[in-house]
């Protein structure tokens, strides 16, 4: 059995670039060698549960939250309302191109469906140098393993 949550990460990392132009998309966390633009996307951890099937030993169901963080920041004391603005519409347009996929299934084989969760958390937070804005949020994936 080969489970769906590689090739859905993949293809959400994929679907957010396509998205979102201006967004540096990462497969996996942030980190000082991989980030390279002051916005950032990350599709991270993925929380799930898998359940054989009762009529096949050969199949099983699984359904998981693929956790994904968008980040931005602006320089100047001064630009917190812009930088929010500028993160919430990236998750915004994030949120959309996974509601609006024109198969529900992110074209992955074995995904029975893929929704935002409709949850999300904004943090704000200020330095010296600037102004940033983290909004995380959360896609559900129902998929049948073969």
């Amino acid at each position: 059995m080969t489970s769906t949550v590689a090739p859905v990460k993949a293809a959400l990392a994929a679907l957010f670039t396509a998205a979102l132009p201006g967004v540096q998309v990462i497969y996996g966390p942030i980190d000082t060698q991989t980030t390279t633009d002051p916005n950032v996307l990350t599709v991270g951890d993925v929380l799930g549960a898998a359940e054989r099937d009762s009529l096949s030993y050969a199949t099983a169901s699984e359904a998981y939250t693929v956790a994904c963080s968008i980040s931005c920041g602006i320089n100047g004391p001064d630009a917190q309302q812009t930088v929010t603005e500028l993160a919430m519409s990236f998750y915004i347009a994030a949120e959309l191109a996974v509601r609006e996929h024109p198969t529900g299934d992110l074209g992955v084989a074995g995904v029975l469906g893929a929704q935002p969760t409709g949850e999300f958390e904004l943090v704000e937070t200020a330095e010296p140098t600037g102004r940033y804005a983290l909004v995380q949020f959360s896609v559900y994936v129902q998929a049948q393993r073969t």
